[in-house]
């Protein structure tokens, strides 16, 4: 009898582990250099200072800067000429929302009727849980 509660006790301790990691945050950060326009980014970590950390690691460019990091969200960043960027978060539900904003914010470093604003272009999608949905990072012309 010993061994099924013991059996018992291990497959209840490994279900409340497995739902804590379900609920645990996860953080996801995104680096970028102005000088050179390269960015990085990393998801799924537990912590915040792991997640910028393996964000400005994987951008691998000089200056890089931590632009945004967040536990449990989605971030948008949109890009433009001249190094211009911007970024919205989101929740996962308002994905749509958050894309449209980056690239409403993006084209706003730019004047009125200026044709940067039409080269502005959705440049990544990074969700905390579930990494690059989408990454585009040339213009579509």
């Amino acid at each position: 009898m010993p061994d099924s509660i013991l059996d018992g006790l291990v497959e209840g301790f490994l279900d409340a582990l497995a739902e804590r990691e379900k609920v645990a945050p996860r953080w996801c950060a995104v680096a970028y250099s102005s000088w050179s326009g390269a960015n990085g980014c990393a998801w799924n970590y537990r912590r915040q200072r792991d997640a910028k950390k393996a964000a400005l690691r994987f951008c691998r460019a000089p200056q890089a800067q931590i632009l945004v990091s967040g536990a449990d969200i989605t971030i948008a960043v949109a890009r433009g000429p001249h190094n211009a960027i911007a970024y919205q978060c989101a929740h996962l539900s308002m994905l749509t929302q958050a894309c449209q904003d980056a690239i409403q914010r993006c084209q706003a470093c730019f004047s009125v009727g200026a044709s940067e604003r039409e080269q502005v272009w959705l440049s990544l999608v990074l969700d905390a849980r579930q990494g690059i949905m989408y990454q585009q990072s040339e213009p579509i012309v």
